[in-house]
């Protein structure tokens, strides 16, 4: 699948957060919440996690702290919950095993930006070799590591989040508690293996499914991973003219919206 590079999905995810906004502090929030005298902010950015934040209008403290995603339909596209760098870095300053494939081609990466006058075929062959080590990486996961991943880079964040979720075909809207989603008692149940499954036939691919079992039940989470470059090959080679860096991010996105239909109430 591929994945716009233009910016548009953010530009749209921003006119959603300020709609969004707009609608809570125009009667939606009575609607949706049980709890008197708030009013709606707009947040978002790179260092909130809320787009959205429902205040108390007499002691100014945030009250609810709101995720706003946008979808063309239920059963199309997906939106994320989490985009991660920092929990690479914290590998690559340990050392970890999650890093090791990584690393080796970064290194790489690094010798040919610093050589200058890279050909056409060097920046395909250094495509090839970014997907080759995110693929190793991936298939390297065992059970505790997904753990761990999901934990610091899907869970932790989001707890405390409420997703509001905009369907733009029917102009409904799901509303839920990020602590009723599935992932969240799977991770809490011990007893629980996670594996991922690749469903493309594609030789080398960044993304995956997360699975997981519980005694002789398979569970699809609905939840994909992705593990990739957050600005491409060219920035990473300083042939960007539109960004200097480059670097590798692990991003949580919703694929099987039924599930999430199950623990929301709707709106609209």
């Amino acid at each position: 699948m591929a994945f716009p590079s233009t910016g548009i999905n953010h530009r749209d995810g921003i006119k959603n957060e300020h709609k969004l906004t707009k609608q809570f502090n125009d009667g939606l929030i009575a609607e949706m919440f049980s709890i008197p005298n708030l009013t709606a902010e707009h947040r978002g950015g790179t260092t909130e996690k809320a787009d959205v934040v429902l205040i108390d209008s007499n002691t100014k403290e945030v009250v609810k702290r709101i995720s706003a995603k946008e979808k063309k339909k239920e059963t199309t596209g997906t939106y994320d919950y989490s985009n991660s760098t920092s929990y690479i870095t914290y590998c690559a300053e340990n050392n970890l095993p999650f890093v090791t494939y990584l690393r080796e081609f970064m290194t790489y990466a690094k010798e040919l930006r610093t050589s200058g006058n890279i050909s056409s075929t060097q920046k395909s062959e250094c495509r090839t070799l970014c997907k080759q080590a995110v693929e190793k990486t991936l298939n390297s996961l065992t059970s505790s590591d997904i753990r761990e991943i999901v934990d610091s880079v899907l869970i932790t964040p989001n707890l405390g989040m409420d997703y509001v979720i905009t369907i733009v075909n029917t102009k409904q809207m799901y509303h839920f508690e990020f602590t009723s989603h599935p992932i969240v008692k799977l991770i809490n149940d011990s007893n629980t293996t996670f594996f991922l499954e690749k469903k493309s036939s594609k030789e080398y691919c960044e993304s995956r499914t997360l699975m997981a079992k519980v005694g002789d039940n398979m569970i699809d989470t609905g939840i994909r991973i992705r593990l990739h470059l957050n600005n491409g090959i060219s920035a990473l080679l300083g042939m960007s003219t539109t960004n200097k860096s480059s670097s590798f991010c692990i991003k949580f996105q919703q694929d099987n919206f039924e599930s999430i239909k199950e623990i929301s109430k709707v709106y609209g």
